[in-house]
C-alpha cells in the first residue's frame, strides 16, 4: 500500500503576505519551515505503508500518483486549496483523509469535500485509521483522544522531507495550553493541560535534525563554518524552531531541554541557534535566562497582543499590559536574545491614537523584528463563535484568514478605517531608517558571538548580491533598492566583528523590507 502526504500551497498572491519565502530566497532555500505534522503522521504510520510527503510550497501535486490512500494537513488559510487538491484526487477515485486545525475546527464542511476526516491529534487514532482502510472499512470521521505518553511515539520522518530546501528545522517538546486566550484555538485543538515530551525524546528529535544537516553541509561548495567567542570553529550551523506555545512553562523541562541542545552541539560540532515562543516572564528568570542564552537561543517570540489593558481583559489574556516592558525587554537583550514582539491589531478598545502606542514601543525598545496582524476570528475559537452570534464576520473566505485583513465589524471604526489605520501603521514601523535605527540600539545590548569563518567583505557581498537579485526578480526599482543596499553595506561594514547574529538580522530587515513592497504594490492595484 502506498499513502501520499500532502502539504497545500497558499494562494500566490497572499503567500507574498504569509510566510517568509523571500526570506527563504535570500538564503538560498525555498521555505523557512518544514511542515511539521506530515513528518509526525509518517511516522505513525506501519512499516508495511510506503510513504511519500509532498509540500506542495517547494514542489507540484502530481495527481497521478499510484498511492491508494492520500492525506492531506491545512491551516485555516491553506483550506480552498486542500479541498481543491481533494476533488482533484477524488476525480481518480483515489480515497482522501483530511487533518489538521482547519478540519479539526470544522469537520462537517471537510467532510463536503473529502472522505474521511480525522479531528484532533493523530497519534492515538492514526493507525486505526490505516486498518481500517486496508480492511475497506474506513470510516467518514474519526475523534482522537489527547494522548499524554507522547514519548512512547517513533521520532518524526524528517528523512521524507527535501530537507536542503528549508531553513529551519521544527520540533516539539510539549502540548497543551493552560491558557484561555479567546482568539485561540490551541485550547480546544490540543487542550488546555500541558503535555510534556521528556528530554530523551527531544534529544532523539534533535539528534536527527543535527544528522541531516551535517550530511547537507558536506555537500554544500561553501558550507558556513562559524567560530564562537573561545575560538571553536564549528562545521555548519543547525537552525531550530521550538514550536511549543510557550517554552519557559516548566522550569525543570526548560533546563533539561537547554542541556540537551548545548549537548547535541558540543558532541557534533554543529552550532544549534534555536528561537521559540515565550511570554514576558521569562524576563522575571535571570537563571533561565542564562540556560537560553548558553545553548544558542538567539530569538524569542512573545505575544504582547496589545498594550492596552482593556483589550488584554477582553481577549482573556492572563496578564496586564505593564508599565514595566520595557526594562523586561531590556533585560532580554542583555543576554544576547532577541525579542520578536507581536500585536494584535482591531482589539474592541483599539482606536488610531491607542495603536501609535506600538510604534513608539517599538522605537524605544529597538525591537525592529515585530508582527503586526489584524485580529483574525479563526474557526474553533471563542472569538469566532462571540462574532458568529454578533453577525461581525463579514467574510469566509478562508484564504484571506492570515493576519493580513480586516475580516469583522470593527467597535470603534469602520472596517475601511481600521484598514487604513493598520496599513498606515505598518508603513510608518516598516521603513529602512527605522529599521536600522531599532537594530542598532538593539545591539547596544549583548550579541552572541560567532564570526563567520570567512572574509568578511565577501559575506557581505554574498548577502547583498542575493537581496539585489531577489528584489529585481520581485519587481522592486532600482531607485528603491540602490538605497536599501548602500545602508545595509554601511551598517556592516562599520562592525569591527562581523557576527553570524547579526547577519541574521540584518536578513530578517530585508525580509520586513520585501514584505511592506509587496503590501504596498498589492494595495495599489485595488
Amino acid at each position: 500500500m502506498k499513502l501520499l502526504l500532502i502539504n497545500p500551497c497558499l494562494d500566490k498572491k497572499e503567500r507574498t503576505l504569509s510566510d517568509f519565502s523571500f526570506l527563504a530566497k535570500i538564503a538560498d532555500k525555498q521555505r523557512l519551515c518544514h511542515p511539521l505534522s506530515l513528518v509526525t503522521v509518517a511516522a505513525l504510520t506501519p512499516p508495511s505503508v510506503d510513504v511519500k510527503i509532498v509540500d506542495e510550497e517547494i514542489e507540484p501535486i502530481d495527481f497521478n500518483e499510484d498511492a491508494e490512500l492520500i492525506g492531506i494537513t491545512a491551516f485555516t488559510c491553506q483550506a480552498k486549496r486542500a479541498y481543491e487538491i481533494a476533488q482533484g484526487f477524488r476525480a481518480k477515485k483515489k480515497h482522501v483523509v483530511m487533518g489538521g486545525i482547519h478540519a479539526s475546527m470544522l469537520p462537517q464542511e471537510a467532510l463536503q469535500y473529502v472522505d474521511t476526516v480525522v479531528v484532533g491529534e493523530a497519534e492515538s487514532i492514526w493507525a486505526k485509521v490505516i486498518e481500517d482502510f486496508q480492511n475497506n472499512g474506513i470510516q467518514r470521521l474519526y475523534q482522537a483522544e489527547i494522548v499524554y505518553d507522547l514519548d512512547s511515539y517513533p521520532v518524526a520522518r524528517r528523512d521524507l522531507l527535501q530537507n536542503k530546501a528549508y531553513i529551519t528545522y521544527m520540533v516539539q517538546t510539549k502540548r497543551g495550553c493552560p491558557h484561555n486566550c479567546k482568539f485561540c484555538s490551541v485550547k480546544k485543538f490540543n487542550g488546555r493541560k500541558v503535555r510534556f515530551i521528556g528530554p530523551e525524546k527531544v534529544r532523539q528529535e534533535i539528534e536527527q535534525i543535527v544528522l541531516l544537516e551535517k550530511e547537507n553541509a558536506k555537500s554544500k561548495k561553501n558550507n558556513l563554518k562559524l567560530k564562537d567567542e573561545t575560538g571553536r570553529i564549528y562545521d555548519g550551523v543547525v537552525n531550530l524552531f521550538i514550536t511549543d506555545d510557550n517554552f519557559i512553562i516548566n522550569k525543570k523541562h526548560v533546563q533539561q531541554i537547554c542541556s540537551v541542545i548545548q549537548e547535541l552541539s558540543m558532541l557534533h560540532n554543529m552550532k544549534i541557534l534555536w528561537t521559540t515562543h515565550a511570554d514576558i516572564n521569562l524576563a522575571k528568570d535571570e537563571e533561565m535566562l542564562t540556560w537560553l542564552s548558553e545553548s544558542g537561543c538567539i530569538h524569542v517570540f512573545i505575544g504582547f497582543e496589545s498594550l492596552e489593558n482593556e483589550n488584554l481583559q477582553e481577549m482573556q489574556k492572563n496578564c496586564k499590559a505593564a508599565d514595566d516592558y520595557s526594562v523586561w525587554v531590556e533585560k532580554i537583550h542583555s543576554f544576547g536574545i532577541d525579542v520578536f514582539p507581536s500585536f494584535v491589531v482591531g482589539s474592541d478598545h483599539d482606536t488610531p491614537e491607542s495603536l501609535d502606542k506600538i510604534l513608539e514601543f517599538t522605537e524605544q525598545n529597538g525591537l525592529y523584528y515585530t508582527t503586526l496582524s489584524a485580529l483574525t476570528p479563526y474557526p474553533g475559537t471563542d472569538l469566532f463563535d462571540e462574532w458568529e452570534k454578533e453577525n461581525r464576520i463579514l467574510c469566509k473566505d478562508w484564504e484571506k484568514y492570515n493576519f493580513h485583513h480586516i475580516l469583522f465589524q470593527p467597535k470603534n471604526m469602520t472596517p475601511e478605517e481600521l484598514r487604513k489605520t493598520y496599513h498606515s501603521l505598518l508603513c510608518r514601523m516598516i521603513t529602512r531608517d527605522s529599521l536600522y535605527q531599532k537594530l542598532a540600539k538593539r545591539e547596544e545590548k549583548k550579541v552572541l558571538l560567532l564570526e563567520p569563518v570567512a572574509p568578511k567583505g565577501i559575506f557581505i557581498y554574498v548577502t547583498l548580491v542575493q537581496f539585489m537579485k531577489k528584489m529585481r526578480e520581485e519587481g522592486m526599482p532600482w531607485k528603491e533598492i540602490l538605497p536599501i543596499l548602500l545602508e545595509t553595506r554601511k551598517y556592516l561594514k562599520k562592525k569591527k566583528k562581523l557576527s553570524f547574529v547579526t547577519v541574521q538580522s540584518i536578513v530578517n530587515i530585508l525580509d520586513e523590507l520585501h514584505y511592506i513592497f509587496k503590501k504596498k504594490s498589492l494595495l495599489e492595484k485595488k
